[in-house]
């Protein structure tokens, strides 16, 4: 899939933001990613987390960014990559729930195909919750402290670091690589599918190996 790079003009607010009519009244700054949203918010004495989280207790805050999904994608499966949020972080888009992820420190997929209107821009919104503390050994900050991605590709695609190769066997001097790809079609009718992978060194192809066998993928699998 297709990779568009989205760090930059998002509309940060602190509390919960859960309809439109709070743009107007919740004042935004405008910040680039990566951001914390931690820094600058009153520190505590009696903090829950103490000197761990730098007497910093957390709370509610959210991300807004207006996002134009062109009408030449409307065929496509579109979604957002994002690196890293802390923490327990709802994605909303034009006030419907899409996802839900609690891991302030792995990254996740977002897919949006049937959410977003084609043609017209999308209102995305990221509310992140860090109140429940303690909730680790360090200051973690919060909010939106990596990068963002808008992917868009073919309903049949790889997905998301869905790539897996490693080193199955060295032997006699030779080795032997294994790679998993995971496919998935997220359109409506069963279609088959041909993966090639190439192996390559300092920019040069080594090899090409081509499955021999067609997989068929049915609708909405992988």
């Amino acid at each position: 899939m297709k990779s568009i790079i989205l760090d930059r003009e998002w509309m940060f607010r602190r509390g919960y933001l859960d309809s439109i009519s709070m743009l107007d009244s919740i004042p935004a700054t405008v910040v680039n990613l990566p951001h914390d949203g931690m820094i600058g918010t009153p520190v505590s004495a009696d903090a829950p987390a103490g000197v761990d989280m730098g007497y910093f207790t957390g709370g509610l805050s959210n991300y807004t960014k207006y996002v134009l999904f062109p009408k030449e994608w409307e065929d496509e499966c579109v979604g957002l990559q994002f690196d890293g949020v802390m923490m327990n972080a709802t994605v909303d888009v034009n006030g419907s729930k899409v996802a839900l992820w609690h891991n302030g420190y792995a990254p996740f997929f977002c897919d949006l195909t049937d959410y977003v209107t084609f043609g017209q821009e999308n209102r995305i919104t990221i509310n992140v919750n860090t109140s429940m503390q303690p909730n680790s050994r360090w200051y973690t900050g919060s909010g939106l402290y990596r990068g963002v991605k808008l992917l868009h590709g073919p309903r049949v695609h790889i997905v998301p670091d869905g790539i897996f190769a490693y080193t199955k066997e060295v032997s006699d001097g030779y080795a032997f690589l294994e790679a998993q790809v995971e496919v998935e079609n997220s359109g409506l009718g069963n279609r088959l599918a041909q993966v090639t992978v190439t192996v390559c060194k300092e920019g040069t192809d080594v090899a090409v190996i081509k499955t021999q066998r067609v997989i068929q993928i049915c609708a909405g699998k992988t």
